[in-house]
């Protein structure tokens, strides 16, 4: 279980990154 907490926080940080970055990307725009 906790491997899979580990691989599933890492994949909701990288999306989370990738969200805060279009989100700032159409803000600027």
């Amino acid at each position: 279980m906790s491997a899979n907490t580990q691989r599933t926080r890492e994949f909701t940080g990288r999306h989370m990154l990738t969200t805060i970055l279009a989100f700032f990307g159409v803000v600027i725009a």
